[in-house]
């Protein structure tokens, strides 16, 4: 899948993996290089070890928001992995990707990508060619 050290690492919640499914295929087909559990963990693999290699050599770290996702456990250990590592390298790593609206401590969140129209080409397709912006042209 290229270079791992340009990989973008997907996190996300199980209940979100069809909208996963679709959009690590879309940006596969934008060139992005992407890891996902789907693709990148074998049967036998060490799964904590593969996703802690797979975020200490992702050049950025996309998580996929939602109510799921705040409350799994696997998201949040992700997450925190991540931030660590965005503190030490001190710069831009993690790229939120909200796809349903969720309330947490009396605030409520603003999609970028609602569930509800979330495969519908006139909200998908510009969210989609946003997060491919975000990207560098070594992609």
């Amino acid at each position: 899948m290229g270079n791992s050290s340009r990989k973008v690492f997907v996190s996300h919640a199980s209940r979100d993996k069809d909208f996963v499914n679709r959009l690590v295929s879309d940006l596969a087909a934008r060139g992005v290089s992407v890891w996902y559990d789907k693709l990148d963990v074998r049967l036998g693999d060490s799964i904590p070890g593969k996703i802690n290699s797979g975020i200490s050599e992702a050049k950025y770290f996309l998580i996929v928001l939602s109510l799921a996702a705040i409350k799994s456990k696997r998201v949040q250990e992700e997450l925190n992995a991540a931030l660590m590592r965005q503190v030490a390298s001190a710069s831009t790593f993690l790229l939120p990707v909200l796809i349903e609206d969720y309330e947490i401590g009396g605030k409520k969140s603003r999609p970028s990508v609602a569930r509800s129209g979330a495969f519908k080409p006139r909200i998908y397709l510009p969210a989609l060619d946003q997060i491919r912006q975000i990207f560098p042209h070594e992609f």
